[in-house]
């Protein structure tokens, strides 16, 4: 059981309530164990996280569970065991999903073990099927795509309406010798 907030030191405080914000901005939060990854590996996972505008942090997790607690949002007691790194996906929920899935298939070492979609508890398996959808920019393109689409055609039905219009009008001219040709 983690201590009582009255407890803690002043500058643990600031970390709590430094973690008590990014949980309330971000979208997501995978929660994943890095034992055994290489410094140069968890800085290359870093800069693509980095790339995508996806935070990832390290802390207590003593200090974590009370930012949740205090939240309101579940501890997930059973999940902060042993190093746990922390990353916020602030502007897409599943942009940090696919860079982790992807980076753990290539490295064994990094286990992903739940994360936070929206303030709910998600586990590793749905963690794993939300690496499987489109991102939030994705979805847009073929959004506007899909909506696009009807107003091309009607465009170029327009179009050749009046192109065979103008070809009638001037065949018909023709006919009446009222254009020379």
């Amino acid at each position: 059981m983690a201590k009582p907030i009255e407890e803690i030191k002043p500058d643990k405080l600031e970390v709590v309530k430094e973690l008590k914000e990014k949980f309330k901005k971000a979208k997501s939060t995978i929660l994943v164990d890095f034992r055994g990854i290489t410094v140069a590996q968890a800085t290359d996972l870093r800069n693509q996280l980095r790339a995508e505008k996806v935070e990832m942090r390290v802390a207590k997790n003593r200090l974590v569970k009370i930012a949740l607690n205090e939240l309101g949002l579940d501890p997930m007691e059973k999940v902060f065991k042993g190093p746990t790194a922390l990353v916020f996906g602030f502007d897409d929920p599943v942009s940090p999903v696919k860079i982790l899935v992807k980076y753990a298939k290539d490295n064994a070492k990094l286990k992903i073990k739940a994360g936070i979609l929206e303030g709910k508890p998600i586990s590793v398996e749905t963690v794993d099927l939300l690496s499987k959808m489109s991102s939030k920019d994705e979805m847009l393109s073929r959004m506007l795509g899909s909506l696009k689409s009807p107003i091309t055609r009607v465009c170029y039905g327009l179009k050749s309406t009046m192109s065979k219009l103008v070809y009638a009008v001037k065949a018909v001219a023709e006919q009446k010798s009222v254009i020379p040709a």
